[in-house]
């Protein structure tokens, strides 16, 4: 009975602590849509090169 107390309780604090950390990143994932950083050089020369090869 104790060993099955004790996984339960191992569970319930790990799923805390899961939902807790997908709270936290969900803030952050959302917070980096609405502002964004500004491109990098490797992203700036992707879409030059999409442009170049796709678009045109």
């Amino acid at each position: 009975m104790i060993q099955t107390l004790t996984e339960r309780a191992e569970q319930m604090l790990e799923d805390h602590r899961q939902a807790k950390l997908a709270a936290k990143e969900s803030v952050r994932f959302v917070g980096a849509l609405l502002n964004p950083p500004p491109p990098n050089k490797a992203l700036r020369e992707a879409a030059a090169r999409y442009q170049r090869e796709v678009v045109s």
